[in-house]
Order: structure tokens, then sequence, then C-alpha cells
């Protein structure tokens, strides 16, 4: 297990707590997604980091069986109260994205939404790993991550890791993150088996005075002939 886990956790804990994801809506690339792909995402999808459930609920409501996967009681408390407004009942199970606690082959779908940057390269891999295991050959799944343009900030600490991999002190924990290159992206598409589907976006940040790439949204589909490339 790894040791970044609990802190990760305690951050979100501490985020959800403070109302984080009030009011926003889905992410626009993952709306995109969905219109686009409709017709082969279901029925079964899992959202791998389903947090205060933006994303979930849309789905569930839409007539998918969506499972959440979370880190965070306080999240999955959230989820649970939007769902009771909205009357939708998707499942949520509290896990995380390290071993996930599925079958393999068992979703046509996967999401995750700035969920796996929260790790080293490591930790990165082996959520993206257990992310394919469960997708079923032909399935999609769709990945929202910080890319490698994304801007530091002044209290990032770049540590020794592959790629850009930094720590960040917030809400009293020390979170950890990596941020993916295209490069790296292509990598692990290669090594699990997966094409990747065209037009994928390193979506821009616009801040005060600037604007910068930071977020890739990406699709990969997996193969329909399940050997791992070694």
């Amino acid at each position: 297990m790894h040791e970044q886990l609990p802190n990760s956790g305690g951050v979100w804990e501490n985020k959800f707590k403070k109302g984080w994801g009030e009011g926003k809506s889905p992410e626009q690339h993952f709306l995109k997604f969905v219109e686009k792909h409709k017709n082969e995402i279901g029925p079964d999808i899992l959202d791998i980091g389903s947090g205060e459930g933006r994303q979930l609920i849309p789905l569930a409501k839409a007539g998918y069986n969506v499972v959440g996967l979370e880190l965070t009681e306080e999240g999955i408390k959230i989820t649970k109260e939007k769902q009771n407004t909205e009357k939708t009942d998707a499942k949520l199970v509290r896990g995380n994205f390290h071993n996930l606690p599925f079958r393999d082959n068992t979703y046509n779908t996967v999401i995750s939404i700035q969920a796996m940057q929260h790790n080293n390269w490591q930790g990165a891999e082996i959520a993206f790993s257990e992310a394919v295991r469960v997708l079923k050959p032909g399935g999609l799944f769709f990945l929202r991550v910080n890319s490698d343009k994304h801007p530091a900030q002044d209290n990032e600490k770049i540590i020794n890791d592959k790629g850009l991999t930094w720590t960040r002190n917030e809400e009293g924990f020390r979170g950890l993150h990596h941020n993916f290159s295209l490069e790296e992206l292509q990598e692990l598409a290669t090594k699990y088996n997966l094409d990747i589907e065209p037009d994928f976006v390193d979506e821009k940040i616009a801040g005060d005075n600037f604007s910068v790439l930071g977020q890739w949204n990406i699709v990969f589909r997996k193969k329909e002939i399940d050997q791992p490339n070694n």
C-alpha cells in the first residue's frame, strides 16, 4: 500500500467538508465524451474517484448502471444526499484506486476525473492498470489528469521520481501529485493493451493574466485481445 493514500484522503475529506464542488457542473470534455459515445458506453460504468458525484449522478439519471469508487467518507455522504434529492440509486463503494474491489472485465466504461494524478509514478501506473483490469475488452476509459504543462505553484516541491512528480502541503496534509506527459500516457496505453482515441485534448487553464495547457482529457479503448505487452 502506498503511503500517500491516507494523506490524499485527508486532504479531500477536508475539501468536501468545506464545500468543494458545490454548484459545479460536470466537466465539459466528459460531457462531450458521453454524447459522442452514448450508444456504447453502457450499461455498466465505473467512476473511479467519484468525489461528490458530479459525473456519477448525471450518468445515473441517464439510465446507466453506475458504480462510484470513492476514498473519502465525506464524498460518499454528499453523493448519497444528492442521490436522495435527484432520485438516483448509483452504487457507492469506499475504496482506493490501487486495489479495485471488482472482477476483471466487469465494466463497459471506466471514467476517472482528476483522481489518478494524486500519486507518484508507481502509484499512478498501478491505478491505471487497475482501471484497465476491470474494463471489458472493447470498452472505453475516459481519463482527466494534470498534464506536464500544468503551472507550478509557490509551495510545490519537485521530488525524485519519473517525470513531473511533486508534493504540496495543503489542508494540513502532504499531497503527492504526478503531472502526465503525452509520452507517458502513450507508454501506459502500449503496456496495457489500449488504443488512444483521436481528438484528445490538453485543456487550457485560464488565470488572471495567463492561459496555459494543464489538463489532459483522453479516451483509451481496450483492445479486444486482452494480452498486455511486457
